[in-house]
């Protein structure tokens, strides 16, 4: 009797061991910005946060395709129509964004900049089934640099989102 539950107990803990390597495909939206409570703002330092904040997305995306757990989903135009929502209150619309390109999971991205010296990063992934949080942090930047903001990147993904390196 004692080698039946054995042998089944290892049966459940493969089969729950394949469900947990299975690939998920995830799409990645593209990062929304808020610079409106930083004064003094420049049109020169918009221009430099708006190729920071892409740098920001095209970050998540390597580490995500280096990731072995997601397989990130091909939709540039369903992932830009985030820019005509405001995440928080859009009612989940991340959700149906995701279930429109066919992924089982989608990442949302905000960086706020509250003066240049005070900027919050962002980012969490969501079941498109449910909604549930698999994974979310924020890390605060304490600088304006383009080494900053791709050092607050990695330590979020990484730590906080669980994603590997590119």
């Amino acid at each position: 009797m004692r080698g039946i539950v054995v042998a089944a107990v290892a049966v459940l803990l493969a089969g729950g061991a394949a469900t947990a390597a299975e690939t998920r495909s995830v799409l990645l939206l593209e990062p929304q910005f808020d610079s409106s409570a930083a004064d003094g703002q420049t049109a020169e330092m918009e221009a430099a946060d708006r190729v920071r904040i892409a740098a920001v997305g095209a970050r998540l995306e390597a580490m995500l395709r280096a990731s072995a757990d997601y397989r990130p989903v091909d939709a540039p135009d369903v992932a830009r129509e985030i820019a005509n929502y405001n995440i928080g209150s859009c009612g989940r619309c991340e959700l149906m964004l995701g279930r429109k390109a066919g992924a089982d999971l989608v990442v949302v991205t905000s960086v706020q900049k509250l003066s240049s010296m005070l900027i919050n990063v962002s980012a969490a992934i969501y079941a498109v089934s449910d909604g549930a949080a698999v994974a979310a942090g924020t890390v605060v930047i304490n600088a304006d640099t383009d080494e900053d903001w791709r050092r607050a990147v990695d330590r979020l993904a990484t730590r906080r989102l669980g994603l590997p390196m590119p």
